[in-house]
């Protein structure tokens, strides 16, 4: 796995700075965003803390 510092967004909903990806929130400040249907293989997600707008990408292939 590779992690790697994305740019941070605009706090609060990470939806509207992010059109493509979908997201499940796991807890108050954390929310997985991935690209594909959750029956599909994941080639990497991204971590983002919503009241702060800081992302990272985890890439599952490398």
């Amino acid at each position: 796995m590779k992690i790697e510092h994305l740019k941070s967004i605009e706090p609060g909903n990470p939806y509207k700075s992010d059109l493509y990806h979908m997201g499940t929130q796991i807890g108050k400040n954390v929310i997985v965003m991935y690209a594909n249907h959750t029956s599909e293989q994941q080639d990497y997600v991204i971590i983002v803390n919503p009241e702060t707008g800081e992302r990272i990408k985890i890439v599952m292939n490398q």
